[in-house]
């Protein structure tokens, strides 16, 4: 957190305050009385925003934050890799903060790192990767998996297995869009499951491919006819 500037701290508070702002506002919409209903209710700790209920179980409290916040389309949008990095990082890392504990320090610096993976990585896919894949969905495994990574602090070896975890796990087609239907949603809330499954697993000790991101038959290749691998290693870019 030391190593982060006033304008990047800055910038997390307001996607966190934006982000909330469209969640509560998400809540009220059809799609996210169908999740109420997948995630039945049950009480705890954890804050669901929107609903006067709190929620005991981390994957219902993060699954609906996620739902909420990308139902309306209105969360914050990083136009470089197409992407909408607060949905992919933000529930993950607030409901395992208030779950956990954690301090609003280590909370922002997930945060960011979660920002930071989704936009490089959307960034290396874009824009030809786009017809088909929906950029939150595809790298938001990959964005809820660092953002959860942070606070449980894994070394590098750990976080190299989570991103091979969560890769692998990477989806979210726009086929929805001719009928309509509410799979944006959908994408959101397996990401954030994913990035936490992909953590739990490593910590657990599932391994993972090593080179998951650059690899031959890896992420980028596999969904980008045209790529870029710069963004990866740009150590001057600005995750916002």
């Amino acid at each position: 957190y030391s190593d982060l500037d006033k304008e990047t701290i800055e910038a997390a508070k307001r996607i966190i305050i934006d982000f909330i702002g469209v969640a509560i506002s998400g809540s009220k919409e059809e799609s996210s009385k169908i999740w109420n209903e997948i995630f039945k209710d049950n009480s705890g700790d954890i804050s669901v925003f929107g609903v006067e209920v709190k929620s005991g179980d981390l994957r219902k409290a993060l699954a609906l934050n996620a739902a909420y916040g990308h139902a309306q389309d209105l969360d914050d949008t990083h136009t470089r890799s197409i992407t909408h990095p607060g949905v992919i990082s933000i529930p993950i890392a607030m409901a395992m903060a208030e779950k956990y504990g954690y301090s609003g320090k280590d909370l922002i610096l997930a945060i960011v790192r979660g920002v930071e993976a989704a936009t490089r990585i959307g960034e290396c896919i874009n824009p030809s990767s786009y017809w088909y894949w929906h950029t939150t969905s595809v790298v938001g495994s990959f964005s809820a998996a660092t953002a959860a990574a942070s606070l449980l602090g894994f070394n590098a070896d750990q976080l190299k297995g989570a991103l091979g975890n969560a890769g692998t796990q990477a989806s979210g087609l726009w086929q929805f869009m001719d009928s309509g239907s509410m799979s944006k949603t959908l994408h959101v809330v397996r990401a954030n499951l994913n990035g936490l499954f992909s953590v739990l697993a490593t910590q657990a000790g599932l391994t993972s491919a090593d080179d998951i991101l650059g690899g031959d038959k890896g992420f980028i290749r596999a969904l980008a006819p045209e790529y870029h691998f710069e963004p990866l290693l740009d150590k001057q870019k600005d995750p916002f």
